[in-house]
């Protein structure tokens, strides 16, 4: 928060055509009867031959401020009237060759419009009027560059080219007013001046979501260079280039870096889960296509380091349903071969036990669902839906191995449960 300066007109009052007037200005200024003093200088810059002096102007931009900063005022009003001061300023100094009038008080009234805009915008924040305090803080930030443009400095207050606090409650106006693009303007001012700490890496956070979703691929991968650089530890940096390539339709591209993300670290549960739904796709999806046996294995490898890390049991109902799905593969190759050669009925002997033993790793994990939905009864349908099939499982399975009683179990608590 900046403090806010009262300034008089005293200074300027002696002999001339305005002399009174100003003298009645000034006093009402003292008082603090602010809007008295704007109606008598708006009625002197109402007079066309008042409309090319300077010093009418610089009255006009001191009454102007002052008023602005009544906190009686409602906000918008106080906005307009620091930025018909701010250009009131500036008109004084196009009309004053000689720049006396600013250069008096060292060019201080354009710190003090900034410190009112800054001011402004807090309260502005502070009461909710998010879209409002983005104006306040963004005109802020104009009146500072604008200071620095012309080069004016003050002796107890330094102005930075980058206002790091003042462009954070920009952004962060922004983004509560839902105004994406002020948002992004002020943050990209951080980013490109390679802004860190602790304090933004929301940041680089806000910048990669926004250019990954508008399919800015060079402003991307620059804001991703500088948050993986600076921000090592968040995970978000890697789940937008997962994105990218999972939407970029290389799969292969995709797989690769998900093995490297997993080999890195594979307690990462987003990572191992969306890694094991891709891996399970290409198995058993519609349009599947993996073929490879090895995949199967790591999909399993996969889904155990995701359940060591899983509260929601969304690995652990993904891992039975492809245990499950291994073993039905299994029985269809199997069944497959009609053939009595010799070496045809060992291949199927093989394929059944391999079935078998998929079948047996499949009742722990089916298990763990089951008593899950007991304990928390299902209420979305995909929950049903996993209940039911945790269910058909080990019903399907103890038919095979030839335990009807224990089949028997799991239908009849599938049959008193409403799906």
């Amino acid at each position: 928060m900046k403090k806010i300066i009262v300034l008089s007109l005293s200074l300027l009052l002696g002999a001339g055509l305005f002399a009174q007037n100003l003298e009645a200005l000034d006093a009402l200024m003292k008082k603090g009867n602010y809007a008295e003093a704007k109606a008598g200088i708006d009625k002197i810059t109402a007079d066309p031959k008042n409309a090319d002096k300077a010093n009418v102007w610089y009255y006009k931009a001191t009454v102007y401020n002052n008023y602005s900063n009544d906190s009686t005022l409602a906000a918008a009003i106080a906005f307009d009237l620091k930025t018909e001061a701010l250009e009131a300023y500036k008109k004084t100094q196009l009309l004053d060759k000689l720049d006396v009038y600013l250069k008096m008080d060292s060019y201080r009234p354009y710190l003090y419009v900034y410190s009112g805009f800054y001011n402004l915008g807090a309260n502005q924040f502070n009461k909710k009027d998010f879209e409002g305090a983005y104006k306040s803080f963004n005109k802020a930030l104009e009146v500072k560059d604008f200071i620095l443009s012309k080069k004016y400095e003050y002796a107890d207050q330094k102005l930075n080219v980058i206002d790091t606090a003042l462009l954070m409650n920009a952004g962060a106006a922004a983004i509560n007013a839902k105004n994406e693009a002020g948002a992004v303007g002020a943050y990209k001012k951080l980013a490109d001046a390679n802004v860190t700490g602790p304090d933004y890496e929301n940041v680089y956070l806000y910048l990669s979501g926004y250019y990954n979703g508008k399919k800015d691929d060079a402003n991307l991968q620059t804001v991703l260079a500088k948050g993986k650089a600076n921000y090592p530890k968040n995970n978000y940096w890697n789940e937008i280039e997962m994105d990218k390539l999972t939407n970029g339709g290389d799969k292969g591209a995709m797989f690769a870096k998900y093995e490297e993300l997993y080999v890195k670290n594979p307690s990462n549960f987003a990572n191992d889960y969306n890694y094991a739904v891709e891996l399970y796709n290409s198995i058993y999806g519609k349009d599947a296509k993996n073929t490879d046996p090895a995949a199967k294995e790591k999909l399993t490898a996969v889904l155990k380091s995701a359940m060591a890390v899983d509260t929601s049991k969304d690995a652990t109902m993904l891992l039975t349903n492809h245990l499950f799905n291994y073993a039905a593969d299994y029985s269809t190759s199997a069944a497959a071969i009609k053939s009595i050669k010799p070496e045809d009925i060992k291949k199927k002997k093989a394929l059944t036990a391999l079935a078998n033993a998929k079948m047996d790793e499949v009742i722990p994990f089916a298990e763990v669902m089951v008593k899950h939905y007991q304990e928390k009864p299902p209420v979305k349908s995909s929950q049903k839906i996993n209940y039911k099939n945790s269910l058909d499982y080990l019903s399907d399975i103890y038919n095979v191995k030839n335990n009807p009683k224990k089949a028997a179990e799991y239908d009849k608590i599938r049959e008193g449960i409403k799906f």
